[in-house]
């Protein structure tokens, strides 16, 4: 339960970063939407 409610808030601030921010982490915007796209159980 703690490592779906973990995986939860990393996808929440990862809806919230713009262009710039992914570009610093190294995350296309592509990969950000596939990421998202998952369900909170799936790594």
């Amino acid at each position: 339960m703690a490592r779906w409610a973990r995986q939860a808030h990393e996808r929440r601030q990862l809806a919230q970063m713009d262009r710039r921010e992914l570009s610093d982490v190294g995350i296309s915007p592509s990969d950000r939407l596939c990421e998202l796209s998952k369900p909170f159980w799936r790594d």
